[in-house]
């Protein structure tokens, strides 16, 4: 790729975009697995709020663990723990 004239005069728009899209970084990949990134970490107010709701709604465990990034038996204990 060519560097960009200044002020970016005398680029057709296809030749623009081309040099736009060569710099730009589109997407952040996150780590593969988040999905118990808050395992072992003190429950939030909002967390256990999230919790409620899902129990009321009749959430399966499972997704109830996926939407908080917690492990499944740690969701069950805290509901036990709750429910005590």
């Amino acid at each position: 790729m060519g560097s960009i004239p200044a002020g970016g005069k005398g680029l057709r728009i296809r030749e623009w975009v081309t040099y736009i899209l060569g710099h730009v970084a589109f997407a952040y990949k996150a780590p593969a697995d988040l999905s118990a990134i808050n395992a072992g970490k003190p429950w939030s107010a909002m967390d256990l709020a999230d919790l409620d709701d899902f129990l009321t709604d009749c959430t399966s465990i499972k997704e109830i663990a996926s939407y908080l990034c917690r492990e499944v038996d740690e969701v069950e204990a805290k509901i036990a723990s709750l429910r005590n």
